[in-house]
């Protein structure tokens, strides 16, 4: 079996959810250089798409605040992660939008 295959095989990804390049294997949540490097656009195009509204990051939880005796005092949205990240899918949806 081919080494690449077998690393991906063993990960439980499957072979689809490749980046045609370099073999690397993506998941749902793409950053943005990996979303225009998947959608075959720049970096800057999909930062466009995201500031303009027409793609919508995905907000996950940053680290939790904790208060008295190591209690989590804080779970809310204003305290998430800075990082972009986009869901594969929503990539999807505006590649099939835009054929129409």
């Amino acid at each position: 079996m081919h080494k690449a295959m077998k690393a991906s095989s063993s990960a439980g990804f499957r072979e689809s959810e490749k980046r045609p390049s370099d073999g690397i294997t993506v998941g749902r949540l793409l950053d943005l250089h990996q979303a225009g490097e998947y959608c075959g656009v720049s970096y800057w195009l999909v930062r466009d798409w995201v500031a303009d509204g027409i793609l919508q990051p995905v907000r996950l939880p940053g680290s939790r605040l904790k208060g008295e005796k190591g209690k989590v005092r804080c779970r809310s949205t204003e305290h998430s992660l800075r990082k972009i990240l986009l869901d594969r899918a929503d990539l999807d949806r505006l590649i099939e939008e835009c054929k129409r």
